[in-house]
């Protein structure tokens, strides 16, 4: 509404429209009318956006100019800020200074030799300690200040590509076994059996060897590094093992529904040697060379595989739990700590092994049979009492823990049923069906078969990864590994884009 009062009242029925919720708009100034203004304005809206793009294009020159001077001068300046912050970390009085700090035992003498060098005898170095043992009794009785003692990886070529899954968990303190080097074997040889296939193992190679070349960030060399030692993996058992192909064996008895072969795709017979290579599987009188990975004879023995794999991986790692225990206390720590959960797994494997016989193979508990259950049942008590003056009851409460650690890996053999089953199914659609219907058929048939198999080979990218690593992370790493290290940060410059070459005018354009 507009409302015209004398000058006087105007602030009386300013409050009173206020108390009514009115808002009071201020009216435009200018004058003329108001299609004229309109004009004006969408011409200077037009011409600003004009000069924004300018501006921004001239943002963009000077940033490609300008960017590695910038970043370098970044680096250059943070360097000179740490290295000015460092008195601070340093007790200091009016003729002498003093400085404490860790350095690896290998690099010790070229530490010393390099301040006696630079500073001669103006500079007292003292050893504290030659070595810092792995007892937690010399961490004890440490001084407060260097009790803790700091974690540096120290592994090699191709175990280091795996510090960056332990990272992401923690830490390893400096008395554990880092698990990097068991990361590294079983997590692509995870990866490469549920995955089990030629052609997707191709893929997975070529992608992890461009981003070993080229990826910087920890992030995507992790993911490389999977991709190329899994793809290998993969490679291996997809053709030596399971004989497979974009989820086709390449020779067999041919059945359009559960088995199409590349030799009857392409009509040809493949030489001896491609097929003495292969694992020959035969079952009521069809055969096919290497593993059906969803054959009803075959499910059983892919399971127990699995299952199997799982015991040795447990078994390793109480091992390294034991080895741990061992050196950070003694033998008997580490017997009543981590020896008695491997005797635990080793007796309910055993125990489980007869009963499984009894129940499902409906065999006698007789004979071989009837050894193994009481060996089993003896070791398994063994193993209770070795865990129960540690664990108390929770020796026993935990034993259905350990079966079911072990039928977790029973994932290994479902995931590649699962992503032979997904490529069956497709390969029934777009061969079997719309291979048989024409050109038409031929062509929406091909489609599918492409654009079928990268979203399986997508799909496995995420099952295998995420299911490799749970179980390194779930049914391995917490039987051995604790965490909580604080990893070796040495006083460095830790410059990404300076060069040696930058010439005295760089740094005092710098400094400037």
């Amino acid at each position: 509404i507009a409302v015209f009062v004398a000058n006087a009242q105007k602030e009386e029925v300013s409050a009173i429209l206020s108390e009514a919720g009115y808002v009071e708009l201020n009216v435009p100034e200018g004058t003329g009318m108001p299609a004229d203004a309109m004009s004006q304005t969408e011409a200077d809206i037009a011409a600003n956006e004009k000069s924004l793009e300018e501006c921004n294009e001239k943002i963009a020159q000077l940033s490609e100019q300008y960017k590695s001077f910038i970043a370098a001068s970044d680096d250059l300046l943070a360097d000179r800020v740490r290295k000015g912050e460092t008195p601070l970390r340093i007790a200091t009085t009016d003729y002498s200074y003093v400085i404490d700090g860790w350095v690896p035992k290998a690099d010790l003498q070229k530490l010393q030799d390099g301040i006696q060098e630079q500073f001669g005898d103006s500079v007292l170095v003292d050893v504290q300690e030659e070595e810092r043992g792995r007892s937690l009794h010399e961490e004890e009785h440490a001084e407060p200040r260097f009790k803790t003692a700091p974690t540096k990886y120290n592994n090699g070529v191709y175990a280091k590509h795996y510090e960056y899954p332990v990272s992401l968990i923690s830490t390893p303190k400096y008395q554990e076994i880092d698990p990097s080097f068991v990361i590294s074997i079983f997590f692509p040889m995870f990866f490469g059996f549920m995955v089990g296939d030629l052609a997707y193992a191709i893929p997975f190679i070529c992608l992890g060897a461009y981003g070993l070349r080229h990826a910087k960030s920890k992030d995507f060399r992790a993911i490389a590094t999977v991709f190329f030692y899994g793809g290998i993996w993969a490679a291996i058992f997809g053709f030596f093992f399971f004989g497979e192909m974009l989820g086709m064996h390449f020779a067999g008895d041919y059945d359009e529904m559960t088995n199409i072969t590349w030799e009857h795709l392409l009509g040809v017979n493949l030489p001896d040697w491609f097929e003495s290579v292969m694992v020959y599987n035969a079952h009521h009188g069809t055969e096919h060379y290497g593993i059906t990975k969803i054959g009803a004879a075959t499910v059983g023995f892919l399971l127990k595989v699995s299952v199997f794999i799982g015991i040795v991986h447990i078994l390793i790692s109480f091992f390294i739990g034991f080895l741990n225990v061992n050196r950070q206390h003694n033998f008997k720590e580490a017997m009543l700590e981590k020896g008695g959960w491997m005797f635990s797994v080793v007796g309910v494997t055993i125990l489980c092994y007869a009963m499984s016989q009894m129940l499902f193979s409906h065999k006698d508990l007789e004979g071989t049979l009837l050894y193994l259950l009481i060996a089993g049942v003896v070791i398994l008590i063994a193993g209770v009492a070795l865990c129960f003056p540690k664990e108390k009851v929770q020796a026993i409460l935990d034993l259905p823990g350990i079966v079911g650690n072990i039928l977790s890996y029973t994932r290994l053999a479902a995931i590649g049923m699962s992503i032979d089953g997904m490529a069956l199914a497709l390969h029934y659609i777009a061969i079997t069906i719309l291979g048989g219907s024409g050109v038409v058929g031929i062509i929406f048939g091909a489609l599918v078969f492409v654009v079928g198999h990268l979203m399986i080979w997508f799909l496995a990218i995420i099952s295998a990864g995420l299911h490799g690593l749970r179980l390194q992370y779930v049914e391995s790493m917490n039987k051995f590994f604790v965490g909580g290290g604080v990893e070796y940060a040495p006083l460095k410059t830790t410059s990404k884009h300076l060069v040696n070459s930058l010439n005295n005018s760089n740094i005092e354009k710098t400094e400037a």
